[in-house]
């Protein structure tokens, strides 16, 4: 093999290389996605939800949800971090599916909301 055959093709990997790296880069972005999806695996379908709706229309803070962090400027844990699908009897945090529906449901019912299952979840 002559050095500009052996030049191109040390061109053509490193070329790879960067496609590789930036796609990996991209697809695992650290920014908190604007929709999440909560399924909690029962009858009434999954939830659709919007940080920026809440943050932006309703002025909801992150911490108001996510009550461990100490400010904004925490890092955030997942619900599902703490609030397991099922809690063991007498751990004092309470399941995944009702932290959502006290919390849901409380701030809908403070703003008049109508509470029909069928607005959040979706089937």
């Amino acid at each position: 093999m002559d050095k500009n055959k052996e030049r191109l093709l040390a061109l053509c990997l490193m070329a790879a290389l960067f496609l590789v790296g930036a796609v990996c880069y991209a697809a695992y972005s650290q920014e908190e996605p604007n929709r999440i999806l909560l399924d909690f695996g029962g009858g009434q379908g999954k939830v659709m939800f919007g940080h920026y709706e809440h943050f932006e229309d309703f002025d909801v803070a992150c911490i108001d949800c996510h009550h461990t962090a100490e400010d904004e400027l925490s890092e955030m844990q997942k619900c599902g971090d703490c609030h397991l699908k099922s809690m063991p009897k007498g751990d004092p945090c309470v399941a995944r599916k009702d932290a959502f529906h006290n919390q849901c449901i409380g701030c809908h019912e403070d703003i008049g909301m109508d509470l029909a299952c069928g607005d959040c979840h979706v089937k």
